[in-house]
């Protein structure tokens, strides 16, 4: 039954809390550290009557924790609600110890973000879950992909737990324009390998 699966989840959960905090623990003798807690995915534990990490990308498996702790000037316990991705963390870290960032690398700091410069880092994110891609603003979602379902469009503002594909709904049709051109902005760009001179 979900309950049962949820039992084991959250146990699995407070099995790595307990794990984590040793590792902080450690981490305070050594003295002044940095702590970054992330994700690669989430899982859907009931959402839309499913579990895991199956199915299309709803906001449950690829909206991810990103926590930092530790970084000096950033005011402990602020909140950011930026459009991120995983690929912004090797920036961001690099910036941290000082190192050059190479041009060819992708991905944009954070530490904007961090340090309360700035509200947005991006205007959409991208992400690949098999054969689908995903393209999401803050306004709403594209996913493309394999099937008689594809493609699908989710108005977020509108439809915040994504239960209609609005693809086909003349209200959606902006949001459906700018959300298809960002999706071929991405899937051109990322189809282009940078040269890689470093």
């Amino acid at each position: 039954s979900l309950r049962r699966v949820m039992a084991y989840y959250y146990a699995t959960i407070s099995h790595m809390d307990h794990h984590i905090g040793r590792i902080l623990e450690a981490a305070k003798a050594k003295g002044p550290t940095v702590i970054i807690f992330t994700s690669d995915h989430g899982d859907l534990m009931g959402y839309h009557h499913l579990i895991l990490k199956a199915g299309l990308p709803y906001d449950p498996l690829v909206r991810i924790p990103l926590m930092v702790a530790g970084l000096e000037g950033v005011e402990a316990g602020s909140r950011c609600g930026a459009l991120t991705q995983n690929m912004d963390l090797t920036h961001t870290i690099l910036e941290m110890g000082g190192a050059r960032v190479p041009r060819a690398m992708q991905g944009r700091s954070m530490m904007p973000l961090l340090r309360g410069e700035r509200e947005e880092l991006r205007e959409a994110v991208f992400a690949e879950i098999g054969p689908m891609r995903m393209a999401r603003t803050r306004q709403g979602k594209l996913v493309v992909g394999p099937g008689a379902d594809m493609p699908i469009l989710f108005d977020l503002e509108r439809d915040p737990l994504e239960m209609v594909n609005a693809i086909d709904d003349p209200a959606a049709a902006g949001l459906k324009a700018d959300l298809v051109a960002r999706m071929l902005g991405w899937l051109q760009e990322s189809a282009r390998p940078a040269p890689h001179a470093e």
